[in-house]
C-alpha cells in the first residue's frame, strides 16, 4: 500500500516491517519474529521442522501458506495480506487438528 511492508523468510518467519516509509526504517532491526504450536505436551516454532509450502493465491498479494508437522500431528493453511487502502497486517490461520482424539491446541509467538 506504499506505508507498509511485511517480508517473511524462507522458513516463514516475519523478517521486515517497514513503516510508514517502505524501504526506510525497519521496525524488527533485522531479527526474526516467529510463531509455534502447542498440542500434547509438545512445542514447535515453525521452522525447518515443518514442511512447509510458501506461495500466493494467483493473481493477488494473498500469501498462502500451508504446513504439516508430523511429531505434532498438526497442519495449518495461512493467508496473510496488507490492506491496499489502511495500514492493516491481517493473518488467517486455518489449523487441522491430524489425530484422532479430540485436543487442545495453542499457539505462541
Amino acid at each position: 500500500n506504499g506505508c507498509l511492508l511485511i517480508t517473511f523468510d524462507q522458513d516463514y518467519c516475519l523478517r521486515d516491517i517497514y513503516y510508514p516509509c517502505v524501504g526506510k526504517e525497519n521496525h524488527t532491526d533485522g531479527h526474526k519474529f516467529r510463531f509455534g504450536l502447542w498440542a500434547d505436551e509438545k512445542f514447535s516454532w515453525v521452522c525447518k521442522d515443518w514442511n512447509l509450502r510458501l506461495g500466493y493465491v494467483p493473481e493477488s498479494l494473498l500469501t498462502h501458506v500451508t504446513a504439516f508437522n508430523a511429531n505434532l500431528g498438526i497442519s495449518f493453511l495461512c493467508n496473510d495480506l496488507i490492506d491496499y487502502r489502511e495500514n492493516i497486517y491481517i493473518k488467517k490461520i486455518i489449523l487441522k487438528n491430524l489425530s484422532e482424539k479430540e485436543r487442545e491446541i495453542r499457539g505462541g509467538k
